[in-house]
């Protein structure tokens, strides 16, 4: 299938060569970067890298203070005292 942009997207165009109808497109890339041209499609690519690495990132981050606050939590809690056993008395 080849696609096909519809001349009135004006701006969707951004200097592909497209003619036709966008609900055409398919999940090819190729057939994507003919309609909305590689450059565009580069700087997409890494806008939704730095989103994927900031996300990823946010989440170790998160995972990394709550282990972090936990094993804190377990050292600074008071140890339970041992009472001093107390011997019965005989009378």
């Amino acid at each position: 299938m080849h696609v096909r942009c519809q001349e009135e997207l004006g701006d969707l165009r951004a200097g592909g060569s497209c003619t036709g109808r966008v609900e055409e497109l398919s999940l090819n890339p190729a057939a994507i970067e003919t309609c909305w041209g590689s450059a565009q499609l580069r700087v997409v690519r890494i806008v939704l890298l730095f989103i994927y690495l900031g996300l990823t990132d946010g989440f170790g981050g998160l995972i990394g203070l709550l282990i972090l606050y936990s094993e804190a939590r377990k050292r600074s809690a008071p140890s339970p005292r041992r009472r001093p056993r107390v011997e019965p008395s005989i009378p």
